[in-house]
């Protein structure tokens, strides 16, 4: 399993960042809060990491902070939800918002 990656960002796209490792580029997929607070092209950065292997697909999902990833994992322990839900999730709210929703049942926090 791969648990953090350290390197240069190369890329930055909306949800998608590539960083580059000792000349191989790292394709990871990522929330806009880790996008807003990663920095710029050609910085050096450190990413917590989550693999998953399916069938049909080998992804990586990067996150600048542990809690993110922590909330990422704990998302997807939910029925119905995947990493795309969970990082859509992610994206539109802070791991604080989405602890505060939970804590006061609000659930058109995640409308």
């Amino acid at each position: 399993m791969i648990a953090t990656l350290t390197g240069k960002l190369k890329i930055k796209l909306n949800n998608q960042i590539v960083i580059d490792v000792s000349g191989v580029g790292y394709c990871l997929h990522v929330s806009k809060n880790t996008l807003d607070n990663i920095g710029e092209v050609d910085e050096t950065l450190t990413l917590n990491t989550d693999l998953q292997v399916r069938d049909d697909s080998i992804l990586l999902y990067g996150f600048k902070f542990q809690s993110e990833l922590n909330m990422f994992k704990l998302l997807q322990s939910i029925q119905g939800i995947g990493p795309r839900a969970a990082l859509a999730v992610l994206s539109a709210l802070t791991v604080e918002q989405i602890i505060i929703a939970i804590k006061s049942s609000d659930k058109s926090a995640f409308q």
